[in-house]
């Protein structure tokens, strides 16, 4: 699976998210999900950028606490036009 962001203007670096419960392994261009013996990739390709594994708690005690789980994330620099590109491999 191929997922493409085109951003056109960003007012500062953007933030590429995904939410999981796995297991999380940050390496170079990639994140290795693990869980129940299976493992799925996450690359960054065609851009330059920096992945990260943060607590998904939201910012406000109303919001759904998300127990459980981590947020997956691509920090893209600002630059005139980003092309954010996340490939989700076996």
């Amino acid at each position: 699976m191929r997922i493409e962001d085109e951003i056109t203007s960003p007012t500062g670096e953007v933030s590429w998210r995904a939410f999981t419960d796995a297991a999380a392994e940050v390496r170079d261009d990639q994140v290795i999900l693990r869980k129940n013996d299976r493992q799925i990739t996450l690359r960054r390709t065609g851009t330059a950028g920096t992945w990260s594994i943060v607590d998904a708690k939201p910012p406000t005690p109303e919001e759904n606490p998300n127990k459980g789980l981590r947020a997956i994330v691509l920090t893209v620099t600002q630059a005139a036009k980003l092309s954010v590109v996340v490939e989700i491999q076996p």
